[in-house]
């Protein structure tokens, strides 16, 4: 993200990618938070904390650089990076892979941690 590597979780439940702004701080993005749709519910039905929205420039893997757009938590965990289904949507097909504990993003293979 923005030229940094980080980890973040693949979460197919999620409707919107999201950062923490903690980890905003750590890619050196913080001041280009701007204003957007704030109101977001998690799955147990409670409002989140969103400051805003930020383009981020991505790249999975060897996958063509996507600036995508995520909603920022007024958290400072550094660690709080969720990839959802509207930025795996722009891939044609994911496989995961839980024998070989991998995610196929269309060609781009990313092993995960655990």
């Amino acid at each position: 993200m923005n030229g940094h590597t980080v980890h973040a979780m693949l979460d197919s439940g999620a409707g919107c990618s999201i950062i923490d702004v903690g980890s905003l701080e750590r890619i050196g993005m913080k001041d280009c938070i701007a204003r957007g749709n704030n109101v977001l519910i998690n799955a147990s039905g409670h409002h989140m904390d969103i400051l805003g929205i930020v383009k981020i420039p991505t790249r999975i893997g060897n996958a063509k650089l996507i600036v995508h757009e995520f909603k920022v938590l007024n958290l400072r965990t550094y660690s709080n990076i969720l990839i959802g289904r509207d930025y795996m949507q722009l891939f044609e097909r994911i496989t995961f892979d839980f024998n070989r504990n991998s995610v196929r993003l269309g060609n781009n293979s990313i092993k995960c941690v655990t």
